[in-house]
């Protein structure tokens, strides 16, 4: 009972540390992305649309950071109960999961398919197209110089 006594604070605060460097792991070891928000990933979209409307004020940043680790507490609180409930078959099971990676618009995978097929070498041709740019590179760099050589 004197250890208590003594350690209460240090013990309170070891026990705050410790509950917040595990949901930092938590949070780094989670999906970054998912087409359906779910876990971490709908506190990391909030927290950066809140950042951009807060344009760079040091208070306004620092309550949508507080607010973010409210709601990543938030989702590990629902995994525990969800967990409690028989509703999931782990605690984690709400945060850490198989996303759903929303796909990638900027690229026509069937056109990059049938280009590869009909094009097979372009990883060569691409090396070549370097090889020359440097080359070039390497001739206009001789000219620029000898022509701040020449006297004016």
């Amino acid at each position: 009972m004197s250890w208590i006594k003594r350690n209460w604070f240090a013990a309170l605060v070891f026990l705050v540390a410790a509950l917040f460097m595990l949901s930092v792991v938590l949070v780094l070891i989670a999906p970054k992305q998912d087409t359906k928000l779910r876990g971490f990933v709908k506190c990391s979209k909030e927290l950066a649309d809140n950042l951009e409307t807060c344009n760079g004020a040091l208070w306004c940043s620092a309550k949508t950071v507080f607010s973010a680790s409210g709601c990543d507490a938030k989702v590990i609180a629902d995994g525990v109960l969800q967990w409690l409930d028989d509703k999931q078959d782990y605690p984690w099971s709400n945060y850490i999961f198989k996303p759903e990676l929303p796909e990638n618009t900027f690229v026509d995978e069937k056109a990059r398919t049938e280009y590869l097929e009909k094009y097979p070498n372009t990883k060569q041709e691409m090396n070549n197209l370097h090889k020359l740019r440097e080359e070039i590179e390497n001739e206009q760099n001789l000219q620029n110089f000898d022509e701040e050589m020449l006297p004016k």
